[in-house]
């Protein structure tokens, strides 16, 4: 799993200075980073009950090392002049360090642990994912694709599970092809699900099955949206189902959540999504593009018979909502500075 980072900056008045001192952590192993986290702690105690000359950053943004900054400008402190001369009781002063001191501890508890599946909210690709997968093909309409799959990461990491040896798989199903014209497949309904699995088995030889024995993680149906290239509206709008192993075609489509361990995190409409030539939008959980192209040898299902003749991926895209205790804990930094800030008017 990959450890998170710290950083705080500090305007330290040092005689009749002041002061920019940067301190980052960032470690692949837990133990240094433990060690690294405890000296920024302490020095944000020491910053704010010895030479507070205004309130310290703290962010997850990964930085190397701990120094200190001669351009004030790189430090990005937040100027003296937005907060004044503080005059602060003990009330303040322990509202400040406790809500900042416990920000940085709280550095890696930001990071989200559903049914052992761990990720960061903060990071730049949240949310991401890409997988592999195995499905049905569709050439007339009526026909209904299913299909099934692992995700291999999760923003950009491949070892998000918390539990050694855990897994995330899915199985999709119900998109009825509905049109064929223009060059253009469009389907409507369809669904997908997603589970996690603390005794990996999955086999694209060993069929669907292997892909549902875990629990169920998170569900999602499709969601309608209009297409400017075909002039349709559908849940899944697509390249021609490819005749010939080679040829590699592309599909694209938006996701609702429905359920699951981690539905709450992610019921964020995120995505707003055409539903209309007028237009008219409305908004959706999730955005997925595809490709798929044949298999030289199709897959057959040894429980259900199911014949799998396409592989290809998925790269999923949403946003997750991050732990409620870290933004409790900016709010008792912030009721101290507000405590300060009626005392020095008082």
């Amino acid at each position: 799993m990959r450890i998170p980072s710290a950083q705080a900056f500090f305007r330290v008045k040092m005689g009749k200075s002041v002061e920019i001192f940067y301190i980052g952590c960032d470690s692949r192993t837990l133990p240094v980073f433990r060690i690294c986290q405890f000296f920024l702690k302490t020095m944000v105690l020491w910053n704010v009950l010895r030479s507070w000359q205004g309130p310290c950053l703290i962010s997850s943004v990964a930085r190397h090392g701990f120094g200190r900054s001669t351009d004030r400008r790189s430090a990005f402190p937040i100027p003296h002049s937005l907060f004044g001369d503080f005059k602060m009781n003990r009330f303040s002063m322990t509202m400040i360090a406790a809500g900042l001191a416990l920000l940085v501890g709280q550095a890696n508890a930001a990071y989200i642990n559903v049914g052992g599946v761990v990720w960061d909210p903060d990071d730049p690709l949240d949310f991401t994912s890409t997988d592999q997968m195995y499905e049905t093909i569709a050439v007339n309409v009526g026909d209904v694709i299913t299909g099934f799959g692992r995700i291999n990461a999760i923003n950009g990491q491949n070892n998000f599970c918390n539990a050694a040896g855990c897994e995330l798989t899915y199985q999709f199903g119900g998109y009825s092809l509905a049109n064929t014209g223009g060059g253009q497949f469009t389907f409507t309904g369809g669904w997908l699900n997603v589970y996690v699995d603390n005794t990996p088995d999955f086999a694209a030889l060993g069929g669907a099955s292997t892909a549902t024995d875990g629990v169920l993680w998170l569900s999602l149906s499709a969601h309608t949206s209009y297409d400017v290239t075909s002039g349709r509206s559908g849940t899944l709008h697509s390249d021609p189902t490819p005749i010939v192993v080679g040829v590699q075609g592309d599909g694209r489509g938006f996701l609702d959540v429905t359920g699951g361990l981690a539905g709450p995190r992610f019921d964020t409409d995120t995505f707003p999504v055409q539903t209309s030539a007028a237009p008219t939008f409305d908004t959706a959980d999730f955005l997925f593009t595809s490709s798929f192209q044949l298999l030289r040898n199709p897959i057959v299902d040894p429980v259900s018979g199911a014949v799998y003749p396409m592989f290809g991926s998925n790269d999923i895209q949403g946003d997750s909502l991050p732990e409620p205790g870290s933004l409790a804990l900016l709010g008792l930094s912030v009721l101290g500075l507000a405590a300060a800030r009626r005392n020095r008017k008082a």
